[in-house]
């Protein structure tokens, strides 16, 4: 019963963190807010997850292909203490490395579990797409909704001038790595096939 439990609660992590990623500007917003709750329900998760299968977890932490994760997070650490403002940076560190940590673990105790990861696959396809529109029209009519009306973007009047497209990222430099790291999703669809899965989906919902 457990193991259900954690198993539709992490679905349902990866599902709106596919989302937070996808529309980073309306997230970093809510997480300026709602932060430490956000943290506080992430721990809770990945706790259920650990008590669903301990012998898993035992394995799961003790494995040392995670040397590299806890490395990055001491350089981080040592980072912090050479920091100029030390309170801006111990702030950064508890959003940043924390929550990595977390998800790591949820998705590395979870992930094997997906029945199907297709749908996982398409969804963040779409969800690339949605962004990637949104980026084109941005860059041809020089105006982006989202900042003018929801989200106070600090650089977007710069990046409009600039014929550069913030999209929903903030930043193009995000928008532009979000791109790079759903490539190898896209080239996952083409090779599979599930392009055509999807287009024939899309036809018989839409006729």
């Amino acid at each position: 019963m457990l193991k259900k439990i954690a198993y539709i609660l992490f679905c349902i992590t990866a599902i709106l963190l596919s989302l937070c990623l996808s529309f980073f500007s309306f997230f970093d917003q809510m997480k300026a807010r709602y932060g430490n709750a956000i943290l506080l329900i992430l721990s809770l998760i990945l706790v259920i997850c650990f008590l669903a299968d301990v012998k898993k977890t035992r394995q799961n932490i003790l494995d040392k292909n995670d040397l590299f994760l806890w490395l990055y997070i001491l350089i981080l650490t040592i980072g912090v203490n050479f920091a100029q403002n030390k309170d801006i940076a111990m702030s950064w560190y508890f959003n940043y490395a924390v929550p990595i940590v977390i998800i790591y673990y949820l998705f590395k105790t979870q992930f094997s579990l997906i029945k199907n990861i297709d749908n996982v696959v398409i969804l963040i396809c779409i969800l690339a797409d949605i962004v990637a529109i949104i980026a084109i029209l941005e860059f041809i009519f020089h105006k982006n909704i989202i900042y003018e009306k929801f989200v106070e973007g600090y650089n977007y009047r710069f990046y409009l001038k600039s014929h550069r497209a913030m999209s929903t990222q903030l930043i193009p430099p995000v928008l532009g790595t979000y791109f790079l790291a759903c490539i190898p999703i896209a080239l996952f669809i083409i090779y599979n096939g599930l392009f055509l899965f999807f287009f024939n989906n899309f036809r018989n919902v839409s006729f």
